[in-house]
């Protein structure tokens, strides 16, 4: 599953040039991991640009998402 949320998505050219990425562990008895993609805006609040679920991180999982 992907996701892009909209405003997000439309104000991606005015944040800062520098994009952040991180995983973290689902804790359920599905299990997998979130790829989130972060920005700073010019308040310096954290933006998510988009996230994914994938079922464990490879190379393949981070290729597709990014």
């Amino acid at each position: 599953m992907y996701v892009c949320f909209k405003g997000c998505k439309e104000s991606f050219l005015k944040y800062r040039p520098i994009i952040g990425l991180d995983d973290f562990f689902l804790k359920s008895c599905f299990g997998g991991k979130i790829l989130v993609a972060i920005r700073k805006d010019p308040n310096d609040q954290m933006i998510p640009i988009c996230f994914a679920v994938i079922k464990g991180e490879t190379r393949d999982s981070w290729e597709w998402f990014l």
